[in-house]
């Protein structure tokens, strides 16, 4: 049964097609008219917020080796108008700290039936949270904090090129994914290591490790 709304924009971030596209037939099946971007890693979710403003991104916690619960947070601490729902296969208990320290809006198992998807999604359009019952003991720890990280100073390219970085990418490699100079890029690392207060890669992956990223 089709929502009745005004135009809504979404971005549904997943690296498997047939994920995107489900999710895409519900969000068009409930809010008709509605505008979907889709991306299938972090890197294009960071490039799209740019330019784009969303009114709910869904995203999965694993696509590929980028640091999706990184992601989240950042999202959350630049951009703190758009909600945030994890829709994934990981274990609650094991990765559901980690995505409320993140600042997600919501989750939902990817197990779970599709009423729950549906029912998460208008929550957060109406500006509230979903969590399942294993996971709302949790958020009642966290839902009246501020979690910033290291990684909330850093602007949205240095973002891009640290997450890169912890993705194993090279800045000769990450030059040509941002289509950017290698110059720009080095740049962009320098700052981004002055900011987290690192020296090299070692030092980064252990401050990403610190905050579960």
């Amino acid at each position: 049964m089709a929502i009745a709304s005004f135009t809504r924009r979404f971005l549904v971030a997943d690296d498997h097609d047939m994920i995107r596209t489900g999710i895409m037939h519900i969000l068009k099946d409930a809010y008709p008219g509605c505008v979907i971007d889709e991306s299938t890693d972090g890197t294009d979710v960071t490039e799209r917020v740019l330019h784009t403003s969303y009114d709910l991104i869904i995203t999965d916690i694993q696509m590929g080796a980028f640091q999706a619960v990184a992601l989240i947070n950042y999202l959350h601490t630049r951009y703190p108008a758009i909600p945030v729902l994890v829709y994934s296969m990981v274990t609650e208990i094991l990765y559901g700290p980690g995505i409320l320290r993140s600042g997600a809006s919501g989750f939902v198992h990817k197990g779970s039936p599709v009423m729950e998807l549906k029912k998460a999604i208008a929550l957060l359009l109406d500006g509230k949270k979903y969590f399942s019952e294993t996971l709302t003991d949790l958020f009642c720890n966290f839902q009246d904090k501020k979690h910033e990280t290291p990684f909330s100073k850093l602007s949205p390219r240095e973002f891009q090129v640290a997450l890169l970085l912890l993705g194993g990418k090279t800045v000769t490699t990450i030059s040509q994914t941002l289509s950017l100079k290698k110059s720009t890029t080095g740049t962009h690392k320098i700052n981004a290591f002055r900011k987290l207060q690192v020296s090299n890669l070692l030092e980064l992956k252990t401050l990403a490790e610190t905050y579960h990223f």
